[in-house]
């Protein structure tokens, strides 16, 4: 029997949001974590955790700008 198992991401964070706190995105393949951008910055979104079947996986880039 195959199986597949979710890999983990290197836990990550978002300056100027409510995931600022080192390490505040963590999740396995597949998870997404809703990040929320502080007031008077734009931007935020869903942090995707990507597998790649070479290497851990990583969360996709989301950032908070200043407006």
């Amino acid at each position: 029997t195959v199986t597949c198992a979710a890999m983990s991401c290197a836990p990550t964070s978002v300056e100027n949001s409510d995931k600022a706190a080192n390490g505040a995105i963590t999740g396995v393949t597949g998870d997404r974590v809703s990040v929320v951008c502080n007031a008077g910055y734009s931007g935020g979104g869903d942090a995707v955790c990507e597998g790649h079947p070479w290497s851990d996986g990583v969360f996709s880039t989301v950032t908070c700008t200043v407006t």
